[in-house]
Protein backbone atom coordinates (compact mmCIF):
# COMPACT_ATOMS: atom_id res chain seq x y z
CA UNK A 1 0.00 0.00 0.00
CA UNK A 2 1.59 3.45 -0.67
CA UNK A 3 1.99 5.90 2.15
CA UNK A 4 1.65 8.93 0.17
CA UNK A 5 0.34 10.18 -3.13
CA UNK A 6 2.91 10.82 -5.59
CA UNK A 7 2.77 11.83 -9.18
CA UNK A 8 1.19 8.60 -10.80
CA UNK A 9 -1.21 8.49 -8.12
CA UNK A 10 -2.52 12.27 -8.97
CA UNK A 11 -2.37 11.57 -12.45
CA UNK A 12 -5.01 8.99 -11.81
CA UNK A 13 -7.21 11.20 -10.00
CA UNK A 14 -6.92 13.50 -12.81
CA UNK A 15 -8.11 10.58 -14.86
CA UNK A 16 -11.12 9.63 -12.43
CA UNK A 17 -11.80 13.12 -12.51
CA UNK A 18 -11.98 13.19 -16.22
CA UNK A 19 -13.85 9.72 -16.37
CA UNK A 20 -16.55 11.42 -14.19
CA UNK A 21 -17.24 14.02 -15.86
CA UNK A 22 -17.52 12.55 -19.45
CA UNK A 23 -20.32 9.84 -17.62
CA UNK A 24 -22.34 12.77 -16.19
CA UNK A 25 -21.99 14.31 -19.30
CA UNK A 26 -23.95 11.82 -20.93
CA UNK A 27 -26.78 11.82 -18.69
CA UNK A 28 -26.86 15.39 -19.94
CA UNK A 29 -26.65 14.99 -23.24
CA UNK A 30 -29.49 11.96 -22.35
CA UNK A 31 -27.07 9.91 -24.56
CA UNK A 32 -27.50 7.17 -22.50
CA UNK A 33 -31.52 6.77 -24.15
CA UNK A 34 -30.23 6.20 -27.50
CA UNK A 35 -29.05 1.82 -27.71
CA UNK A 36 -25.36 2.69 -28.22
CA UNK A 37 -25.39 5.71 -25.39
CA UNK A 38 -26.70 3.16 -23.06
CA UNK A 39 -23.43 0.84 -23.58
CA UNK A 40 -21.05 3.37 -23.57
CA UNK A 41 -22.35 4.39 -20.28
CA UNK A 42 -22.06 0.89 -18.96
CA UNK A 43 -18.43 1.06 -20.29
CA UNK A 44 -17.28 3.91 -19.36
CA UNK A 45 -18.61 3.07 -15.68
CA UNK A 46 -16.64 0.03 -15.94
CA UNK A 47 -13.23 2.12 -16.72
CA UNK A 48 -14.20 4.49 -14.30
CA UNK A 49 -14.25 1.52 -11.64
CA UNK A 50 -11.68 -0.41 -12.65
CA UNK A 51 -9.45 2.42 -12.41
CA UNK A 52 -10.88 3.79 -9.07
CA UNK A 53 -10.20 0.52 -7.75
CA UNK A 54 -6.46 0.55 -8.96
CA UNK A 55 -6.74 3.78 -6.83
CA UNK A 56 -7.92 2.42 -3.68
CA UNK A 57 -5.07 0.27 -3.64
CA UNK A 58 -2.43 2.96 -4.28
CA UNK A 59 -4.34 5.25 -2.03
CA UNK A 60 -2.26 5.90 1.24
CA UNK A 61 -5.70 5.05 3.56
CA UNK A 62 -6.75 1.77 3.38
CA UNK A 63 -9.77 0.92 1.64
CA UNK A 64 -12.04 -2.22 3.15
CA UNK A 65 -15.01 -1.79 0.91
CA UNK A 66 -14.88 -5.26 -1.02
CA UNK A 67 -16.24 -4.30 -3.95
CA UNK A 68 -13.39 -2.10 -5.08
CA UNK A 69 -11.15 -5.34 -5.42
CA UNK A 70 -13.54 -6.52 -8.00
CA UNK A 71 -10.65 -8.01 -10.44
CA UNK A 72 -9.60 -10.27 -8.24
CA UNK A 73 -13.43 -11.27 -8.75
CA UNK A 74 -13.30 -11.34 -12.36
CA UNK A 75 -14.62 -7.81 -13.16
CA UNK A 76 -13.14 -7.86 -16.54
CA UNK A 77 -15.56 -10.46 -17.41
CA UNK A 78 -17.76 -7.55 -18.56
CA UNK A 79 -16.02 -5.16 -20.38
CA UNK A 80 -15.89 -7.77 -23.81
CA UNK A 81 -19.76 -8.21 -24.41
CA UNK A 82 -19.88 -4.10 -22.87
CA UNK A 83 -17.49 -3.26 -26.19
CA UNK A 84 -19.11 -6.34 -28.20
CA UNK A 85 -23.20 -4.78 -27.05
CA UNK A 86 -21.78 -0.91 -27.80
CA UNK A 87 -20.14 -1.66 -31.23
CA UNK A 88 -23.06 -3.54 -32.86
CA UNK A 89 -25.35 -1.24 -31.80
CA UNK A 90 -23.21 1.75 -33.16
CA UNK A 91 -23.16 -0.24 -36.71
CA UNK A 92 -27.27 -0.34 -36.04
CA UNK A 93 -27.29 -4.33 -35.53
CA UNK A 94 -29.61 -5.61 -32.26
CA UNK A 95 -28.72 -7.67 -29.78
CA UNK A 96 -30.15 -11.08 -29.89
CA UNK A 97 -31.64 -12.09 -26.32
CA UNK A 98 -29.47 -15.17 -26.38
CA UNK A 99 -26.30 -12.85 -25.93
CA UNK A 100 -27.06 -11.45 -22.84
CA UNK A 101 -26.19 -14.66 -21.43
CA UNK A 102 -22.35 -13.24 -22.17
CA UNK A 103 -23.06 -11.52 -19.16
CA UNK A 104 -23.60 -14.14 -16.88
CA UNK A 105 -19.97 -15.13 -15.95
CA UNK A 106 -19.99 -11.48 -14.25
CA UNK A 107 -22.57 -11.57 -12.13
CA UNK A 108 -22.01 -15.22 -11.10
CA UNK A 109 -18.41 -14.43 -10.10
CA UNK A 110 -18.15 -10.62 -9.40
CA UNK A 111 -21.08 -9.79 -7.77
CA UNK A 112 -23.02 -13.36 -6.89
CA UNK A 113 -20.37 -15.27 -5.24
CA UNK A 114 -18.72 -13.01 -3.34
CA UNK A 115 -21.61 -11.85 -1.57
CA UNK A 116 -22.34 -15.37 -0.27
CA UNK A 117 -18.36 -16.09 0.31
CA UNK A 118 -16.48 -14.77 3.16
CA UNK A 119 -12.32 -14.83 3.15
CA UNK A 120 -12.75 -17.26 0.21
CA UNK A 121 -9.11 -15.51 -1.42
CA UNK A 122 -5.84 -16.18 0.80
CA UNK A 123 -3.76 -14.10 2.54
CA UNK A 124 -1.43 -14.44 -0.10
CA UNK A 125 -3.84 -13.82 -2.71
CA UNK A 126 -4.89 -10.92 -1.85
CA UNK A 127 -1.38 -8.88 -0.73
CA UNK A 128 0.90 -10.76 -3.63
CA UNK A 129 -1.06 -11.56 -6.25
CA UNK A 130 -4.01 -13.96 -7.71
CA UNK A 131 -1.66 -16.06 -9.35
CA UNK A 132 -0.04 -17.34 -6.01
CA UNK A 133 -1.66 -20.56 -5.47
CA UNK A 134 0.21 -21.71 -8.20
CA UNK A 135 3.44 -20.70 -7.81
CA UNK A 136 5.90 -23.95 -5.64
CA UNK A 137 5.13 -22.12 -2.15
CA UNK A 138 3.71 -24.18 0.67
CA UNK A 139 0.10 -23.04 1.45
CA UNK A 140 -3.14 -24.26 2.23
CA UNK A 141 -5.69 -23.71 -0.86
CA UNK A 142 -8.83 -24.49 -0.75
CA UNK A 143 -10.81 -25.20 -3.88
CA UNK A 144 -12.69 -21.25 -4.07
CA UNK A 145 -9.32 -20.25 -4.21
CA UNK A 146 -8.41 -22.14 -7.02
CA UNK A 147 -11.22 -21.53 -8.83
CA UNK A 148 -10.65 -17.35 -8.52
CA UNK A 149 -7.10 -18.05 -9.52
CA UNK A 150 -8.56 -19.69 -12.55
CA UNK A 151 -11.28 -16.65 -12.77
CA UNK A 152 -8.42 -14.15 -12.84
CA UNK A 153 -6.74 -15.54 -15.80
CA UNK A 154 -9.92 -16.22 -17.53
CA UNK A 155 -11.49 -12.92 -17.72
CA UNK A 156 -8.53 -11.61 -20.10
CA UNK A 157 -9.00 -14.62 -22.11
CA UNK A 158 -12.95 -14.20 -21.99
CA UNK A 159 -11.88 -10.32 -23.32
CA UNK A 160 -9.67 -12.06 -25.94
CA UNK A 161 -13.03 -13.98 -27.37
CA UNK A 162 -14.80 -10.95 -27.74
CA UNK A 163 -12.21 -9.10 -29.05
CA UNK A 164 -12.26 -11.91 -31.91
CA UNK A 165 -15.92 -11.15 -32.25
CA UNK A 166 -15.45 -7.76 -32.44
CA UNK A 167 -12.74 -7.69 -34.75
CA UNK A 168 -15.31 -9.88 -37.54
CA UNK A 169 -17.84 -7.42 -37.04
CA UNK A 170 -15.97 -5.14 -38.33
CA UNK A 171 -14.72 -6.65 -41.10
CA UNK A 172 -18.32 -7.84 -41.93
CA UNK A 173 -19.82 -4.34 -41.30
CA UNK A 174 -17.23 -2.63 -43.44
CA UNK A 175 -17.78 -5.31 -46.67
CA UNK A 176 -21.81 -4.26 -46.24
CA UNK A 177 -21.22 -1.15 -46.87
CA UNK A 178 -19.26 -1.63 -49.91
CA UNK A 179 -22.89 -3.78 -51.36
CA UNK A 180 -24.42 -0.24 -50.62
CA UNK A 181 -22.47 2.79 -51.15
CA UNK A 182 -19.70 3.98 -53.73
CA UNK A 183 -17.88 6.14 -51.60
CA UNK A 184 -17.26 5.28 -47.91
CA UNK A 185 -16.15 7.57 -45.39
CA UNK A 186 -13.23 6.65 -43.49
CA UNK A 187 -13.34 8.87 -40.73
CA UNK A 188 -16.31 7.77 -38.59
CA UNK A 189 -15.38 4.02 -39.77
CA UNK A 190 -11.96 4.13 -38.44
CA UNK A 191 -13.27 5.22 -35.52
CA UNK A 192 -14.67 1.58 -34.80
CA UNK A 193 -10.41 0.41 -35.41
CA UNK A 194 -8.95 2.91 -33.12
CA UNK A 195 -11.37 1.68 -30.19
CA UNK A 196 -10.69 -1.79 -30.85
CA UNK A 197 -6.96 -0.91 -30.90
CA UNK A 198 -7.52 0.39 -28.19
CA UNK A 199 -8.94 -2.48 -26.26
CA UNK A 200 -6.21 -4.52 -27.73
CA UNK A 201 -3.46 -2.37 -26.44
CA UNK A 202 -5.10 -2.72 -22.92
CA UNK A 203 -5.25 -6.32 -22.79
CA UNK A 204 -1.83 -6.86 -24.77
CA UNK A 205 -0.03 -4.94 -21.88
CA UNK A 206 -2.31 -6.52 -18.88
CA UNK A 207 -1.14 -9.89 -20.34
CA UNK A 208 2.25 -8.77 -20.79
CA UNK A 209 2.04 -7.60 -16.82
CA UNK A 210 0.51 -11.31 -15.99
CA UNK A 211 3.63 -12.87 -17.67
CA UNK A 212 6.13 -10.74 -16.22
CA UNK A 213 4.39 -11.69 -12.60
CA UNK A 214 4.27 -15.14 -12.60
CA UNK A 215 7.26 -16.47 -14.84
CA UNK A 216 9.62 -14.13 -13.55
CA UNK A 217 8.29 -13.41 -9.92
CA UNK A 218 9.26 -9.59 -10.06
CA UNK A 219 6.94 -6.81 -9.24
CA UNK A 220 6.97 -3.43 -8.70
CA UNK A 221 4.07 -0.93 -7.78
CA UNK A 222 4.77 1.08 -10.99
CA UNK A 223 4.07 -2.58 -13.25
CA UNK A 224 0.63 -2.36 -12.46
CA UNK A 225 0.25 1.13 -14.51
CA UNK A 226 0.63 -1.25 -17.77
CA UNK A 227 -2.55 -1.45 -18.15
CA UNK A 228 -4.40 0.96 -15.84
CA UNK A 229 -3.23 4.22 -17.43
CA UNK A 230 -4.18 2.99 -20.93
CA UNK A 231 -7.41 2.46 -19.92
CA UNK A 232 -7.48 6.41 -18.70
CA UNK A 233 -5.58 7.11 -22.70
CA UNK A 234 -9.06 4.95 -23.62
CA UNK A 235 -11.72 7.02 -21.89
CA UNK A 236 -9.73 10.25 -23.06
CA UNK A 237 -9.88 8.84 -26.58
CA UNK A 238 -13.55 8.06 -26.39
CA UNK A 239 -14.51 11.24 -24.60
CA UNK A 240 -12.77 13.24 -27.56
CA UNK A 241 -15.44 11.88 -30.49
CA UNK A 242 -18.25 11.14 -27.97
CA UNK A 243 -20.75 12.92 -29.58
CA UNK A 244 -19.49 12.91 -33.23
CA UNK A 245 -19.86 9.82 -34.21
CA UNK A 246 -22.24 8.89 -36.92
CA UNK A 247 -21.78 5.59 -38.92
CA UNK A 248 -23.78 4.85 -41.97
CA UNK A 249 -25.99 2.11 -42.37
CA UNK A 250 -25.72 -0.50 -44.98
CA UNK A 251 -28.79 -2.47 -46.40
CA UNK A 252 -30.09 -5.19 -44.03
CA UNK A 253 -30.79 -7.97 -46.96
CA UNK A 254 -31.49 -11.53 -46.55
CA UNK A 255 -28.86 -14.92 -47.41
CA UNK A 256 -28.58 -15.25 -50.93
CA UNK A 257 -29.05 -18.94 -50.61
CA UNK A 258 -32.84 -18.48 -49.37
CA UNK A 259 -32.78 -15.83 -52.86
CA UNK A 260 -35.63 -17.37 -55.60
CA UNK A 261 -33.33 -15.51 -58.17
CA UNK A 262 -32.52 -17.33 -61.07
CA UNK A 263 -30.15 -17.78 -63.14
CA UNK A 264 -31.19 -16.85 -66.57
CA UNK A 265 -33.33 -13.87 -64.47
CA UNK A 266 -29.85 -12.71 -62.87
CA UNK A 267 -28.25 -12.94 -66.46
CA UNK A 268 -30.77 -10.20 -67.47
CA UNK A 269 -30.29 -8.02 -64.46
CA UNK A 270 -26.35 -8.29 -65.34
CA UNK A 271 -26.96 -7.28 -68.70
CA UNK A 272 -29.71 -4.16 -67.63
CA UNK A 273 -26.99 -3.17 -65.53
CA UNK A 274 -24.00 -3.35 -67.61
CA UNK A 275 -25.88 -1.25 -70.14
CA UNK A 276 -27.37 0.94 -67.63
CA UNK A 277 -23.70 1.80 -66.26
CA UNK A 278 -22.21 2.25 -69.90
CA UNK A 279 -25.38 4.54 -71.43
CA UNK A 280 -26.16 6.96 -68.86
CA UNK A 281 -22.78 6.36 -66.44
CA UNK A 282 -24.51 7.02 -63.63
CA UNK A 283 -21.03 6.40 -61.39
CA UNK A 284 -20.30 10.07 -62.37
CA UNK A 285 -22.63 11.26 -59.66
CA UNK A 286 -21.25 11.74 -56.50
CA UNK A 287 -22.75 10.25 -53.37
CA UNK A 288 -24.24 7.57 -55.53
CA UNK A 289 -25.92 4.07 -53.78
CA UNK A 290 -27.23 0.63 -54.64
CA UNK A 291 -30.37 1.70 -54.20
CA UNK A 292 -30.03 4.72 -57.18
CA UNK A 293 -29.48 1.69 -59.73
CA UNK A 294 -32.14 -0.67 -58.20
CA UNK A 295 -34.84 2.01 -58.69
CA UNK A 296 -33.67 2.37 -62.08
CA UNK A 297 -33.68 -1.02 -62.45
CA UNK A 298 -36.75 -1.47 -60.87
CA UNK A 299 -35.60 -4.53 -59.29
CA UNK A 300 -34.75 -4.66 -54.93
CA UNK A 301 -31.61 -3.69 -53.25
CA UNK A 302 -31.41 -7.25 -52.12
CA UNK A 303 -31.32 -8.60 -55.76
CA UNK A 304 -29.09 -6.59 -57.28
CA UNK A 305 -26.94 -7.00 -54.71
CA UNK A 306 -27.00 -10.56 -54.82
CA UNK A 307 -26.67 -10.00 -58.71
CA UNK A 308 -23.10 -8.08 -57.89
CA UNK A 309 -21.92 -10.88 -54.87
CA UNK A 310 -23.10 -13.96 -56.66
CA UNK A 311 -23.13 -14.06 -59.97
CA UNK A 312 -20.41 -11.05 -60.89
CA UNK A 313 -18.37 -11.78 -58.25
CA UNK A 314 -17.86 -8.36 -57.19
CA UNK A 315 -19.10 -5.09 -54.78
CA UNK A 316 -20.97 -2.30 -55.69
CA UNK A 317 -18.27 -0.62 -54.41
CA UNK A 318 -15.59 -1.80 -56.59
CA UNK A 319 -17.92 -2.32 -59.73
CA UNK A 320 -18.53 1.76 -59.35
CA UNK A 321 -15.27 2.53 -58.63
CA UNK A 322 -13.83 0.57 -61.13
CA UNK A 323 -15.50 2.69 -64.19
CA UNK A 324 -14.90 6.00 -62.55
CA UNK A 325 -10.99 5.32 -62.62
CA UNK A 326 -11.46 4.48 -66.52
CA UNK A 327 -13.14 7.40 -66.82
CA UNK A 328 -10.65 9.21 -64.63
CA UNK A 329 -7.61 7.51 -66.91
CA UNK A 330 -9.61 8.93 -69.94
CA UNK A 331 -9.83 12.16 -68.99
CA UNK A 332 -6.27 12.54 -67.78
CA UNK A 333 -5.28 11.76 -71.56
CA UNK A 334 -7.36 13.64 -73.18
CA UNK A 335 -7.85 16.84 -70.41
CA UNK A 336 -4.41 17.03 -68.94
CA UNK A 337 -4.94 21.12 -68.26
CA UNK A 338 -6.96 20.43 -65.92
CA UNK A 339 -6.07 19.36 -62.19
CA UNK A 340 -6.30 15.91 -60.79
CA UNK A 341 -8.58 17.36 -58.09
CA UNK A 342 -10.55 18.25 -60.66
CA UNK A 343 -10.45 15.14 -62.58
CA UNK A 344 -11.22 13.33 -59.53
CA UNK A 345 -14.85 15.45 -58.93
CA UNK A 346 -15.54 15.19 -62.64
CA UNK A 347 -15.12 11.23 -62.78
CA UNK A 348 -17.46 10.56 -60.04
CA UNK A 349 -15.06 10.82 -56.88
CA UNK A 350 -16.73 13.40 -54.24
CA UNK A 351 -13.09 13.68 -52.50
CA UNK A 352 -9.05 13.31 -53.26
CA UNK A 353 -8.63 10.22 -51.20
CA UNK A 354 -11.19 8.18 -52.82
CA UNK A 355 -9.79 9.07 -56.06
CA UNK A 356 -6.12 8.28 -55.04
CA UNK A 357 -6.88 4.76 -52.96
CA UNK A 358 -9.45 3.41 -55.69
CA UNK A 359 -6.81 4.64 -58.40
CA UNK A 360 -4.42 2.27 -56.65
CA UNK A 361 -6.26 -0.48 -56.47
CA UNK A 362 -7.44 -0.94 -59.80
CA UNK A 363 -3.63 0.39 -61.70
CA UNK A 364 -1.17 0.08 -59.11
CA UNK A 365 0.07 3.13 -59.15
CA UNK A 366 -1.07 6.52 -57.95
CA UNK A 367 -3.12 9.25 -60.59
CA UNK A 368 0.11 11.49 -59.87
CA UNK A 369 2.12 8.23 -61.17
CA UNK A 370 0.33 7.97 -64.06
CA UNK A 371 -0.29 11.22 -65.18
CA UNK A 372 3.46 11.06 -65.24
CA UNK A 373 3.57 8.06 -67.34
CA UNK A 374 1.15 9.93 -69.67
CA UNK A 375 3.44 12.91 -69.70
Amino acid sequence: MATSLDLWTIILIVSLSHSFFVINLLFIRKEHHRQEGKWLLFLLLLLFWLQLEFLSIRWPFEVLLNLFYGTRHGSWLIMGPLFYFYLKSLIGISIAKEEYLYLIPFFLFSLLFPLFLQDFLSFRQVHYGMLTPFDKRPDTINLWQYVYSSVFVGQFLYLTFFLYKSRLLIHNYQEKLKNTYAEIEEGNVKWLKVLWNGMLIILMLATLFLNLLFFTEIYRRHMDYLYVIPSSVLVYTISYKLFGVSLPRPENGGKYQKSGLKAEVAKAYEAQLKQLIEKEKPYLKNGLQLKDLAENMSVSTHQLSEVLNKHMKTTFFDLINSYRVEEAKLKIRKENQYTLLHIAHESGFSNKTSFVNAFKKFEGKTPSQYLKNQN
